[in-house]
């Protein structure tokens, strides 16, 4: 990220990233999208809020401490390089992390998170299946195709 020359990039994440958004050096850095591995966009929505909140003084972070910790223990759990954004399949535990984190929201003001609902999940595996499903298909006409192709042209050769 050259637009942010003081943030470091290692493994290839952010470093010092709680909950994959906050930067620990300085918590009014905020990311959105620090995270792999499905339901991105509902994923992106409760970061955005979190981030809103954060922004607007109406989340209470854990000390600096707390936030190490929790970056320690997850680099040990997925290690330190591109597992370590991965959220499946620990969909619900990241999602009511984030919930409890941002709050329910002042007298009604704001986006409520609802809470997890496994048929989230449920609904991204199945399109998921159907999305590999498609590419087998795709992959297979296209193998035949290429075959066909290079059968006509040992055919005009001979």
């Amino acid at each position: 990220m050259p637009f942010l020359p003081q943030v470091e990039i290692r493994n290839n994440r952010v470093p010092e990233l709680y909950q994959h958004v906050v930067w620990q050096k300085d918590p009014t850095l905020l990311f959105v999208g620090a995270v792999a591995a499905g339901l991105t966009f509902k994923i992106f929505e409760w970061q955005a809020v979190l981030a809103a909140r954060i922004l607007a003084g109406r989340v209470a972070l854990p000390s600096v401490q707390e936030m190490r910790e929790w970056e320690s223990n997850r680099i040990k759990a997925k290690g330190d390089g591109v597992k370590f954004g991965l959220i499946f399949p620990d969909f619900e535990d990241y999602f009511e992390q984030v919930r409890k984190l941002a709050g329910e929201g002042e007298n009604g003001v704001g986006r409520r998170l609802p809470k997890f609902r496994r048929e989230w999940m449920r609904s991204f595996m199945e399109g998921h299946e159907r999305r590999k499903q498609m590419w087998r298909r795709l992959n297979a006409a296209a193998r035949e195709e290429e075959s066909a192709l290079n059968k006509d042209k040992i055919r005009s050769h001979l």
